[in-house]
């Protein structure tokens, strides 16, 4: 349905600047396809700096606007290269904790959830005919009456 990496401001911008109208990509004619194609390949010279998904790669230090299959392995190479140097963010990443900042004392728990165990009731110790007698505390027996 979609096309990962293409998200709606990206596709109008595109659409607006290769002078297609809002069609689905499944009514374009193949000179259509063709254009497009282009468009996408050249799409750091038509979209703003900020707009692209892959600005100053780690490793050739070029911005680039990934899209589909690409863009899921840049960004799983990227996570293996920071678990590998092992900085702040790949060592979270390795833990499987919140990478940005958040607290985790009460989100991203996972696993079985530890209920509060609630001591058991004493029984009633004073029943209605039981009002005048005295219990011995635990351990200790009563003496022996004469």
């Amino acid at each position: 349905r979609d096309i990962k990496g293409i998200s709606h401001r990206t596709a109008s911008l595109l659409a607006k600047n290769l002078n297609m109208k809002d069609k689905l990509l499944a009514d374009l004619n193949d000179e259509e396809i063709s254009h497009l194609e282009t468009g996408l390949k050249n799409i750091s010279a038509i979209v703003p700096l900020w707009m692209l998904n892959h600005r100053n790669d780690q490793f050739t230090g070029s911005n680039l606007h990934l899209v589909g299959t690409d863009m899921e392995i840049a960004l799983k190479n990227d996570v293996e290269f920071m678990q590998k140097t092992k900085t702040y963010k790949g060592i979270r990443h390795t833990q499987g904790q919140p990478v940005r900042g958040q607290r985790t004392r009460t989100s991203f728990r996972k696993g079985k959830s530890v209920g509060v165990v609630k001591k058991k009731e004493a029984p009633a110790t004073a029943a209605k005919g039981d009002a005048g007698k005295k219990v011995a505390p635990k351990g200790k027996t009563a003496p022996p009456k004469k």
